[in-house]
This record gives C-alpha cells, structure tokens and sequence, in this order.
C-alpha cells in the first residue's frame, strides 16, 4: 500500500456514507482515499508492514460499522475520529502479541526453570523477570490513560518528539500547528505521565 499523502476530507462522503443508500455506492471511493492515511499512520507508529495492513482493514470496517457515531466538530474532526480508531485497533493487536509472546516464553521457559527454581540464583533471576513484566503493564496503563485525557494532535506531537526523536519542527509541520504549541504539547503529556505514574504507584 502507497504512503498516503496530505489531502482534505471530502465533505460529500460522509453523509452518503451515514445513508444505508449511498454506503455501498461510495465505500470503494472512501477506502481508496483513507486506506493509504491510515497505513501511513501505522507505519508512523511504528507498526509493521504487516500489521498495518490488518489494522487498515481493521479500520475501515469499524468506520462502516460506526459512522453513525460521528460527530462533525470542524475541520480536521473526521480523520481525528478515525485516527483514534486505528490507534485503539493498533492497540489491541499489541496488547494481543504480547500476551501470546509472554505466553510462549513462559511455556519455554517453565521446562528449564522448573528445574532449577530451587537455586537462590534462580529465584533472583525469576523475580528481576517478573519485575520487568511488572513495570512494563505499568508503563502502558500510564500511557493509555494519559493518552484518552489529551487530545490526538497532543498526544502524537509528544510521542513524535519524546519517542520517535523528530525535530519540533518536523513535527509541527507535519501535524500542522506551531513550534510552541508542539513543545507545550510534549511538557503537558511528560507532566500527566508523571503524575499518573505516581497514582499508580501508590
């Protein structure tokens, strides 16, 4: 699938595509113009090719399911509303990965631990692994529920800059807002992180 490239939404498909009429008329058109934005966005995440591909299919049909959801709130709101679509579905393909990696791990790893569990060195080693487990639920949890308080334009100028190392100014370019409001954006989502992390701990 080609990158997608920078485009406006098209007013007239939306409500043909809330028209049980119009849907199946307009739905190639639609996924012809979004699918390649969602893949881009996809691979921008960090994504696999291959994942991304299902996410994209993922997408669109949660779209044609739900489009009578959508609430028009000015320019740039539907691609906004989709995005967090396909950011939720990316999501959920992680989340699901890594509990089957974890799973296979565990079964791999059960066989050669079991018999060596009774060591001390074991037991540390075991223990620094589950810690590790540990910390990195706790690192996702903060990030989902820091994520679903802050706007998309937020949350992605912070994880551009903070996690994908692009300049401030490639950023704002990109998402279409000013240098200042990209590094007020990355202080306010480092800010929330933090206090989140702490409550959690807690």
């Amino acid at each position: 699938m080609s990158t997608a490239i920078r485009f406006d939404t098209k007013p007239s498909l939306i409500p043909k595509l809330r028209d049980a009429a119009f849907r199946e008329e307009v739905w190639p058109e639609f996924v012809s113009r979004y699918g390649s934005l969602v893949y881009d966005w996809c691979i921008r995440w960090g994504a696999p090719a291959e994942e991304a591909e299902d996410i994209v299919q993922q997408t669109l049909l949660s779209v044609f399911l739900h489009i009578d959801a959508f609430e028009r709130q000015g320019p740039g709101a539907f691609r906004a509303w989709m995005r967090q679509i396909a950011r939720n579905v990316w999501l959920r393909i992680v989340e699901k990965t890594l509990r089957q990696r974890r799973m296979m791990r565990e079964i791999a790893e059960s066989s050669t631990e079991s018999r060596t569990l009774r060591s001390g060195l074991a037991r540390e080693e075991l223990l620094r692994k589950f810690d590790e487990v540990a910390c990195e639920e706790v690192r996702s949890l903060t990030f989902e529920r820091v994520r679903q308080r802050v706007s998309p334009n937020t949350w992605e100028a912070f994880y551009l800059c903070d996690h994908e190392r692009i300049p401030g100014k490639i950023v704002a370019e990109r998402l279409g807002i000013s240098l200042k409001a990209v590094h007020l954006a990355a202080i306010r989502v480092r800010r929330m992180l933090a206090e989140e992390l702490l409550r959690i701990e807690a």
